[in-house]
């Protein structure tokens, strides 16, 4: 018995149907096999003109694929087809239209608290987007965090204005095949949207909020003294609504959250009292956990640590007090008097911590004893407002005097540590005395001659052990009287680095390093920087602002970032009307004493000036816009006191124009 023939097989002749995927100058069309066909052939329309011409070979069955280079700027509205090819001819797939493989337009806007603000709508073929960053336009371009998944379309950028007047930013739209860039963004604009404004809950006349600052070294915490604020309430987070204890003083704590500066504790001393100015200075260590907070006002005349703080009988002779913080909470940790507490002696009128909160270092620049050196006999009131520093060393959670120091030269009225700065290690020492009287120039030279009335000097102390010597006295290369160099001190964390103002620097040379005899602009001001290799200092630098002229007072405040590539001068007395930053120097229409801070950063050896900050709202006269300045330790957060600023807000970023609450005091960030 034979076979019988099956029953004839019907093949269905279908095309496949591609879909396209776009990368950098590249697509990808696919497709899934039908069953049956030989090959696929690619056509493409370039213009969408329904004129297709083939763009491929015989593709065989199990490539499934197409990789194709294209330019979408010479070919955005690009059609493909796929024909599915079998032994009796071709079927044409439907048209595959290649639009939206653009990349993504970047826009960029200015928000509060220091805020890049970048938007896109999102292009089709994207599975992410990578943001790129020049910061300076001149490093190249790398990217900002991580990949940014499809729908987002946005991303907030934090960063230091400062650092960012010339920054540039692409987008990157990005699929399995690569990525697209947008056009390049340029920094053009003077950012005064993305300026913090900060002013304390309880706004009032003559508060002085920014007398003082600090940051910890990531910039996220803020602490603002009010040496003027006047209730009588203590300790922390008590009732502000009176003001019944004039210059009593207070502490406002900032921490920056994911929707922007929040005020986290309000702080008063334990023995808070009219007149005690709580709050003149302040220093934090690098964590932002432990709080030093002056009062040089205060009258105990306790001594040492921990004493009886309610015997008022020593009028002004200081006190300074330390906060711990666990979490969000805050809570007073020492009292601290100096060893010889004496009325009028201010100890609290500068505090500096070292990074690890191990170090204090605390001056009374009244200080009156006739002592030399270090830890000299502190008995005899024979040099009025000579001035003293005293070292405090942290054993466990205990705290004790370690060094009572003094100048090598002490004399009257000298007010040695007026200005004073301890390293980040707890190694260095820099102390300035801005009525110093020598007619020395330079390094370690003859300290007894007072033939230059208040040209100032400043002072570089080390520490090896538990003991410290002094290693360096300062003075101006081109010094001179009233000169007031070491106005203003600053050092970097490894204490190789040291600043120095002097406010009434008279020369009209601008930039760095110029003409130091030319003493056509009076008061106009200078810095001076110094650097140590080994044990020996050498002036290395010369700095003057870009637009100098007289009574600006540039170097009346100094700072310097830890690893000091980023220096900060503030200039009191300067007149122009600009707002933001890099506005017009130029423009002196105010004609008062606005105020401005200039922004210096260090490539190798070589230091330029990058950025002219002015307050983001049109400033009074006499605001004292820049009177104390603070850079966070890592250089990227810089906040800017006004404790003159007028305005009634009681909120961040609240209205500036309201001038209701003369000197209430306001702090920018930038």
């Amino acid at each position: 018995m034979g076979c019988l023939p099956s029953a004839p097989v019907s093949v269905a002749f279908t095309a496949a149907q591609p879909s396209i995927e776009f990368g950098n100058n590249s697509y990808r069309i696919r497709w899934v096999d039908i069953v049956g066909a030989r090959h696929y052939q690619l056509e493409e329309d370039p213009n969408g003109s329904s004129v297709f011409s083939r763009i491929s070979g015989d593709i065989l069955p199990g490539e499934q694929q197409y990789d194709g280079t294209v330019d979408p700027v010479d070919k955005p509205n690009a059609h493909y087809r796929l024909n599915t090819c079998y032994v009796v001819g071709c079927i044409p797939s439907s048209v595959v239209i290649a639009k939206g493989f653009r990349p993504a337009d970047l826009n960029l806007a200015f928000a509060n608290d220091k805020t890049f603000a970048f938007t896109w709508v999102d292009s089709i073929h994207v599975d992410y987007y990578q943001l790129l960053e020049n910061p300076d336009g001149l490093s190249g371009f790398i990217q900002v965090g991580e990949d940014i998944a499809a729908g987002i379309e946005a991303y907030d950028h934090i960063v230091p204005l400062y650092a960012r007047t010339n920054a540039q930013y692409i987008l990157n739209s990005c699929n399995a095949l690569g990525c697209l860039s947008s056009a390049t963004i340029s920094v053009a604009d003077t950012m005064v949207n993305s300026i913090s404004y900060m002013k304390a809950s309880n706004t009032g006349a003559y508060d002085k909020f920014g007398k003082s600052m600090a940051l910890s070294d990531d910039g996220s915490l803020l602490v603002v003294g009010a040496s003027g604020e006047a209730s009588s309430a203590s300790e922390i987070n008590g009732d502000t609504s009176d003001n019944n204890a004039p210059n009593a003083g207070a502490v406002y704590v900032f921490v920056r959250q994911s929707e922007g500066w929040v005020e986290q504790a309000y702080i008063k001393a334990s023995n808070s009292e009219a007149g005690d100015e709580f709050g003149i200075a302040v220093a934090l260590n690098g964590a932002g956990d432990l709080l030093a907070v002056g009062a040089g006002g205060e009258d105990s005349s306790a001594q040492g640590v921990n004493g009886d703080t309610s015997n008022n009988s020593a009028s002004n002779a200081g006190a300074t007090y330390l906060f711990q913080r666990s979490g969000d909470v805050w809570s007073e940790y020492a009292y601290i008097k100096a060893s010889n507490s004496e009325a009028g002696d201010n100890f609290g009128n500068q505090v500096s911590l070292s990074n690890d909160g191990t170090t204090l270092a605390v001056s009374a620049y009244s200080e009156g004893s006739a002592a030399v050196g270090i830890n000299g006999d502190a008995s005899s009131n024979r040099a009025i407002k000579s001035g003293a520093v005293y070292i405090f060393q942290r054993s466990g959670h205990t705290w004790a005097e370690q060094a009572y120091i003094k100048a090598s030269n002490t004399d009257r009225r000298d007010q040695f540590g007026g200005a004073m700065n301890l390293s980040a290690n707890g190694l260095y020492l820099v102390v300035g005395a801005k009525y110093e009287r020598s007619s020395a120039k330079g390094i370690n030279g003859d300290g007894m001659d007072n033939t230059a009335s208040y040209s100032g000097a400043a002072y570089v102390f080390s520490r090896d052990g538990e003991e410290w010597t002094e290693q360096g006295y300062l003075k101006a290369s081109n010094n001179y009287s009233s000169l007031r160099f070491g106005y203003s001190v600053a050092i970097n964390a490894t204490g190789d680095l040291i600043a120095v103002g002097a406010r009434d620097e008279n020369s009209a040379a601008i930039g760095i390093d110029g003409d130091q005899q030319n003493s056509s602009a009076s008061n106009s001001g200078a810095v001076y920087l110094f650097s140590r290799e080994g044990n020996i200092w050498r002036q290395a630098h010369y700095i003057k602002s870009s637009n100098t002229e007289g009574q600006d007072n540039f170097g009346e405040s100094v700072a310097l970032s830890n690893d000091g590539q980023w220096l900060a001068v503030s200039a009191g007395g300067e007149k122009s009307s600009a707002l933001g930053v890099n506005g017009d120097q130029t423009d002196n229409g105010n004609g008062g004493k606005v105020g401005a801070v200039y922004i210096f950063h260090r490539s190798v050896s070589s230091w330029q000036q990058t950025a002219y900050l002015k307050p983001p709202n049109s400033s009074r006269d006499y605001d004292f816009f820049g009177m104390d300045i603070n850079l966070s330790g890592d250089g990227q957060a810089l906040a800017v006191g006004a404790h003159a600023e007028g305005s009634a807000s009681t909120t961040i970023n609240g209205d500036p124009n309201n001038y209701a609450a003369e000197y209430s005091g306001a702090v920018y960030m930038y």
